[in-house]
């Protein structure tokens, strides 16, 4: 089913939205919780409070891409979720990019800064796919160096060096669009 079709599901207040979404995006849902939390059964619950956060969002939120939208979601409740069970998994992701983004200011709190996001978003779209694809793979959905590694089919070493040039590039980026680091 096309994601018009199950956005307008939800619309309808059709139960099945849930159970096509589930069919659908499931994997992918489950993949991202599991990931930040570190377990299947927090993920789990995680994918079951999404679903519950998307039914109590469609109507009247109209999602121009569902698959971002419910991944948003997911993401969001995982990092929550993960704050109350006192799991910061995290931390270490954003360490990371405190050389790229800022030494001065929380990363995390930058990263919804809409000015670093809209240039963020800019250099992102610049990018190789494959480039981009494990960028957001390690800094939105907070999965490890190994794992990214292992669904790219790639060496762990040939992520982090991927990775570490990706933030060389985006540092002079910021710079290039004026954001002092």
């Amino acid at each position: 089913m096309k994601d018009d079709k199950l956005i307008q599901l939800y619309f309808d207040r059709n139960e099945e939205a849930i159970a096509v979404t589930d069919q659908k995006y499931g994997r992918l849902c489950k993949k991202i919780a599991t990931e930040i939390l570190g377990s299947d059964e927090d993920g789990e619950e995680c994918v079951n409070s999404s679903y519950l956060k998307i039914w109590n969002s469609i109507p009247p939120t109209r999602p121009c891409s569902f698959k971002a939208f419910l991944s948003k979601t997911v993401r969001n409740t995982a990092l929550t979720l993960a704050a109350k069970l006192g799991k910061h998994k995290t931390d270490y992701i954003y360490d990371e990019l405190e050389d790229v983004i800022s030494s001065r200011e929380n990363p995390e709190t930058l990263m919804d800064d809409r000015n670093i996001s809209s240039l963020l978003n800019s250099f992102l779209d610049n990018q190789k796919k494959r480039n981009r694809d494990i960028f957001v793979a390690r800094y939105y959905f907070n999965m490890p160096t190994k794992s990214i590694a292992h669904y790219f089919g790639m060496e762990h070493q040939a992520v982090r060096s991927q990775l570490s040039r990706t933030r060389t590039a985006l540092r002079t980026y910021l710079k290039e669009n004026g954001i002092d680091i």
